[in-house]
């Protein structure tokens, strides 16, 4: 549908603007409902018809593990006392751990 560039250009634009609003409102609600949007949802629209089905399985798959890593990353700064890096670092790994495990369960 669209080429490579224009996709990396879309994607681009998208995650400065929510990157833009969140810090520039100081409403920290509103701020977090910007930041959530949900990027991989209109990649569907990307992708070829023939993947369709798998891509949108994994893709709520992935999101429900982006929920729990999310919520780490809220205790480990909210509750534990961690600084926003040591949380993000942590939650990222986190992440990154069940994904691959995640993939190399469901290899062909």
């Amino acid at each position: 549908m669209f080429s490579l560039f224009y996709q990396f250009v879309f994607g681009g634009i998208f995650v400065s603007g929510i990157s833009y609003l969140s810090n520039a409102l100081t409403d920290t609600v509103l701020a977090g409902v910007i930041a959530s949007i949900p990027l991989g949802m209109p990649t569907t629209l990307v992708v070829k018809n023939q993947n369709i089905k798998g891509y949108t399985t994994n893709l709520l798959v992935m999101t429900s593990v982006l929920f729990f890593v999310t919520f780490t990353n809220w205790f480990f700064i909210n509750k534990l006392n961690y600084n926003k890096y040591e949380g993000v670092k942590l939650s990222m790994f986190l992440w990154f751990i069940i994904g691959l495990l995640y993939w190399y369960m469901n290899k062909k």
